[in-house]
């Protein structure tokens, strides 16, 4: 820091910049919606699913409770696409998007319903209804009739003796759907480009003293991100749990983020004296895998029931040996 403090010019070592796509949206499905629209507004998981209920029986929107996020093949894209343009951003969007859809599809299908899209036109109002509708009507279109973004990364290396220091900027060269889906857009941060062998004049040298910080609490949307990923709930149950978990004061909510109360704390501890599968992810995904297996029609319903009743007997038979011998290890893997 002191040789660093004394010097008046670095040198430029390095400039580097790599082009970079920022893929377009997929159809939209229910955790999406609202870990998104949490994000956006500010409001609970229940509330805004409830809004969503509101549009869908008011005829705005399709069927919000949905896991999937690709489209049939026989969609009537155009029909929706004049939905949007007759709204209060038709006017907007309507000379920046192609008149072909070409939707980028997601994965996942649960088989009964389709993503989320608009059925209908909302009257612009300041409301969150017109936030959900506006939200669920951008998604739609740049989804399905915009082209994907392009952003320029850049890295620029300069020497001051003895240290390399470097920074790093993006630059966004093509919008493409992010001129209509604006949301969580990537901030730009242009650096100029670095000739190698270029003097540049040291402004000022700042020393930093931080300490590590514990990984940051979960939000309602991370909460919610983390009960897909391990496949807790559905997608018409999951917006539920972070509200039951607050009812029962489990946790709390403070600035955001979810912090355990005294109740919550000794839950835990009570359950890692417990068998692990069952109070992990793992032995629920096995049986919701069974239950998909049924559903293909790969095993049978008679079948699937016998293999789930001897898991969950073998967890039973298990916690009843730790109730006498609780010093025993409990925890057998798959």
């Amino acid at each position: 820091y002191e040789r660093v403090k004394k010097s008046n010019f670095g040198v430029v070592i390095g400039y580097y910049s790599q082009k970079d796509i920022i893929k377009r949206p997929t159809p939209l499905y229910t955790d999406d919606l609202l870990t998104d629209l949490i994000k956006l507004t500010g409001y609970t998981a229940t509330r805004l699913l409830r809004i969503a209920e509101e549009l869908y029986s008011e005829g705005y929107i399709s069927y919000p409770r949905t896991e999937t996020n690709k489209y049939p093949k026989n969609f009537n894209f155009s029909r929706y696409l004049g939905v949007v343009l007759k709204s209060p951003i038709g006017g907007e969007i309507a000379n920046k998007i192609h008149n072909t859809a070409l939707p980028r599809n997601g994965r996942k299908d649960d088989g009964a319903h389709l993503p989320i899209y608009p059925v209908n036109s909302y009257r612009k109002e300041n409301s969150i209804k017109w936030k959900v509708w506006e939200y669920i009507a951008r998604r739609f279109v740049a989804n399905a009739f915009c082209d994907d973004a392009y952003a320029l990364k850049q890295r620029l290396e300069i020497k001051i003796e003895p240290l390399t220091f470097s920074c790093m900027g993006l630059k966004i060269i093509k919008p493409g759907f992010l001129e209509i889906f604006p949301y969580f857009s990537p901030k730009e941060r242009i650096i100029p480009e670095g000739k190698v062998g270029e003097r540049v004049k040291i402004i000022s040298v700042g020393l930093r003293k931080e300490k590590t910080k514990p990984p940051p609490r979960y939000s309602e949307f991370e909460l919610l991100r983390e009960l897909e990923k391990n496949g807790i709930g559905t997608d018409a149950t999951r917006a539920t749990y972070p509200k039951i978990i607050i009812e029962r004061k489990y946790a709390e909510r403070v600035k955001g983020v979810f912090k355990p109360t005294k109740l919550g704390r000794a839950i835990i501890d009570a359950l890692e004296m417990v068998e692990k599968r069952l109070v992990t992810p793992e032995t629920r995904r096995y049986v919701e895998k069974l239950m998909k297996q049924v559903e293909e029609g790969k095993i049978d319903l008679k079948t699937a029931f016998k293999v789930s009743k001897a898991e969950y007997r073998e967890l039973f038979e298990l916690s009843l040996i730790h109730i006498s011998e609780p010093t025993r290890p409990l925890y057998i893997s798959y």
